[in-house]
C-alpha cells in the first residue's frame, strides 16, 4: 500500500448536487487510512494561497446532503510557472495525495499537475474526480452531477409543459450544454405519453432547419393546442452561436440568448400575436438539491471513495470512471482512465440517442437516462 501521507482534495468548475458527497468520500476514506485532509479554498488557487481547511473532523454524512461545493469552487487556469509553485506547496506540507474534483479543465489541470511531480520527481499521487452536469468527459458512462440535474431539468419541463398546455401557450426552455446536448436531452423523461412536453429537444448535435422547425412547433399547436421547446444554449443558429460576448480564462464564450431568439423567430414566421415566453434555466440546474437524484449521491460518494483507494494503490495520473455493467437491474462498476486521455476532451451525446429528422432525441435514450435519474411523478390529466 502507498503513503498517501496528508491528502489535499479540491473541487472546480461549476458547482452541482453532489459534489460535497464526493468529497466526503474522498474524506472519510482518506481518514480511515489514517491520513490527515485538507481542503483547498476556491480549488486550486487555495494550494497557490496557501489557503486550506482541515477536513479531518467534519461531519461527512451531513456534508453529502448539501449541495453547492463547500470549499468553493474556481474557474482558474493555472499558468505554466506556477506548477511548480503549486508541487512544492504540497511538498512543504507533507502532501502525497491531490485529488480534484471536477470537469474537463479540472482533469487538464490534475493531468499536468501528475506530470510535473513525475518530472521533478516529487512524491505526489495525483487523482481526478469527475464532476459535471454537462455529462461531457469521455471514457466514463456519466459523471456524477448530470443524473440530479438531469432530473431537475426533467421536472421543470413536465410542470412548465402542463402550464403550457392549460393555458395554450408556446414556450422555450433554455437548457445548459455548450456543446454536448445530454442536459438537454434529459427533458425528454419529461414526456410521460404522446402529446406531453418536450414537443421539441434542440441539441448543440443538431443542425439547423428552419423549415423543420417551424413544422414542429406548428404541428405541436394544431395538435396538441401547446408547444413546449427545450433548447440546449449551445444550439446554433446560422449566425453563430447566441452569446453575452463574455470569454472566461479558459476562452470559453458565455452563452445564453438562444430560446429568446428563437420566440422571436416563431412568432414572425407563425404570425403570433405575441412573442412566446422564454426562460432560461440558469445556475439552479446545477444544484438544486431537491431534485438530488439518489443514486447520484450514492455514486458521487463512491468515486471519492475510489480515489483515495486508487492512491493507496499507488497509482496517480488517473481519473476515477463509472462502466455501466447493466441498465435493467442498474448496476455499474468503477474503473481508472489515464488524465491525458481525458483532459480537454467533450464527449458529445452520442449518435445513436439522436432523432436527425426532427428536434428530438431517441427512445433509446431512455434507457440510458431513466435508471440514473430516478422515476418522475406522473402528471393526472383530465382531459
Amino acid at each position: 500500500m502507498s503513503d498517501l501521507g496528508t491528502v489535499a482534495v479540491g473541487q472546480s468548475g461549476g458547482p452541482t448536487a453532489v459534489i460535497n458527497a464526493s468529497l466526503a468520500g474522498v474524506i472519510e476514506t482518506a481518514r480511515a487510512a489514517g491520513s490527515q485532509v485538507l481542503g483547498l479554498r476556491y480549488g486550486i488557487q487555495g494550494a497557490l494561497n496557501d489557503d486550506v481547511i482541515d477536513l479531518t473532523n467534519v461531519d461527512t454524512d451531513a456534508l453529502a446532503d448539501t449541495a453547492s461545493a463547500a470549499l468553493g469552487s474556481i474557474r482558474y487556469k493555472v499558468q505554466p510557472a506556477e506548477y511548480d509553485r503549486i508541487v512544492y506547496a504540497f511538498q512543504e506540507r507533507g502532501i502525497k495525495t491531490f485529488i480534484y474534483i471536477g470537469g474537463n479543465d479540472s482533469m487538464d489541470t490534475a493531468d499536468q499537475l501528475a506530470r510535473v511531480a513525475v518530472q521533478r520527481g516529487l512524491p505526489l499521487q495525483v487523482l481526478g474526480v469527475p464532476k459535471t452536469i454537462d455529462n461531457d468527459l469521455p471514457f466514463t458512462d456519466h459523471c456524477p452531477g448530470y443524473p440530479s440535474a438531469a432530473r431537475y431539468v426533467a421536472m421543470v419541463v413536465r410542470d412548465v409543459g402542463l402550464d403550457a398546455r392549460a393555458m395554450r401557450r408556446v414556450y422555450f426552455l433554455e437548457i445548459m450544454g455548450r456543446h454536448a446536448g445530454w442536459l438537454a436531452a434529459a427533458s425528454r423523461l419529461a414526456r410521460d405519453e404522446d402529446g406531453a412536453a418536450p414537443h421539441l429537444i434542440m441539441l448543440p448535435e443538431h443542425d439547423w432547419d428552419e423549415d423543420r422547425f417551424i413544422s414542429g412547433v406548428d404541428h405541436a399547436l394544431k395538435l396538441f393546442g401547446h408547444c413546449i421547446v427545450a433548447v440546449a444554449e449551445g444550439f446554433e443558429l446560422p449566425e453563430g452561436s447566441a452569446n453575452l460576448g463574455i470569454v472566461d480564462a479558459f476562452g470559453h464564450v458565455r452563452l445564453g440568448g438562444i430560446g429568446r431568439h428563437l420566440a422571436e423567430f416563431t412568432q414572425q414566421r407563425l404570425g403570433l400575436s405575441s412573442t412566446p415566453n422564454s426562460d432560461i434555466l440558469g445556475y439552479i440546474q446545477r444544484a438544486a438539491s431537491f431534485a438530488r437524484s439518489s443514486i447520484d449521491v450514492a455514486e458521487a460518494r463512491q468515486a471519492g471513495r475510489e480515489a483515495v483507494t486508487a492512491a493507496q494503490a499507488g497509482k496517480s495520473g488517473y481519473m476515477v470512471t463509472l462502466q455501466r455493467r447493466s441498465s435493467a437491474p442498474y448496476s455499474i462498476n468503477y474503473g481508472l482512465q489515464p488524465l491525458d486521455t481525458i483532459a480537454n476532451v467533450t464527449r458529445a451525446l452520442d449518435d445513436h440517442f439522436i432523432v436527425r429528422d426532427r428536434y428530438d432525441v431517441a427512445d433509446a435514450f431512455m434507457g440510458y437516462i431513466a435508471p440514473i435519474a430516478g422515476p418522475l411523478v406522473k402528471p393526472y390529466r383530465l382531459y
